[in-house]
């Protein structure tokens, strides 16, 4: 649905990554899993910009699914307390 959306509204799209099914499942095992990886796959490179919460994870999409790291911003989970 979101890429469809930003070829019809023509906008670009930005994705927030929090977990992948390989990640989830020490691989790719299952048909099922299969299928999720390609969505997942499939979404990360129609997207302008992908986010994650953890330099970990960055290293996770650049190693499984060849993301260029200047594609993936990382902004941390978490609050600022206050002082």
């Amino acid at each position: 649905a979101a890429i469809a959306l930003k070829d019809v509204l023509e906008l670009p799209l930005l994705t927030t990554i929090h977990a992948t099914e390989y990640g989830r499942n020490n691989g790719i095992h299952t048909n099922i899993q299969r299928f999720i990886h390609k969505r997942e796959e499939q979404l990360m490179f129609a997207s302008e910009q992908l986010i994650v919460c953890s330099d970990y994870m960055k290293d996770f999409l650049m190693t499984i699914f060849r993301v260029a790291e200047k594609r993936i911003a990382v902004i941390p989970n978490g609050i600022e307390p206050p002082l």
